[in-house]
């Protein structure tokens, strides 16, 4: 159970990740209401964080299923690189046109 929890809020890193990346998220004319701009802007370092701690304190080995959560820690895993993949994509870009790293285009 607290593994499908912390698979959900994998699920809301993602899409946190992927909302920092995009430009129109962060300008009034987005559409994107002002408190969820807020939200990503101010929590989302320490949300990252706590899924960090929840995903490395629940590995398939402590517990008793071996089947499903070996299957519920490879989803995990994917979570994390689509998740890395959406935070870095727009910095590596960055990086191979020469622009600084966390410039975003206007």
């Amino acid at each position: 159970m607290i593994f499908a929890l912390g698979l959900l809020a994998q699920c809301a890193l993602l899409l946190f990740s992927i909302l920092r990346e995009m430009p129109g998220f962060w300008l009034n004319s987005g559409g994107y209401p002002e408190w969820l701009r807020s939200l990503v802007g101010i929590g989302y370092y320490p949300f990252l964080g706590a899924v960090t701690a929840l995903h490395w304190g629940l590995p398939p080995w402590r517990r008793s299923q071996r089947g499903l959560d070996w299957f519920l820690w490879s989803v995990s895993t994917l979570l994390w690189l689509l998740s890395l993949l959406c935070a870095g994509w727009n910095n590596l870009e960055n990086l191979l046109d020469g622009r600084p790293l966390h410039w975003h285009q206007e």
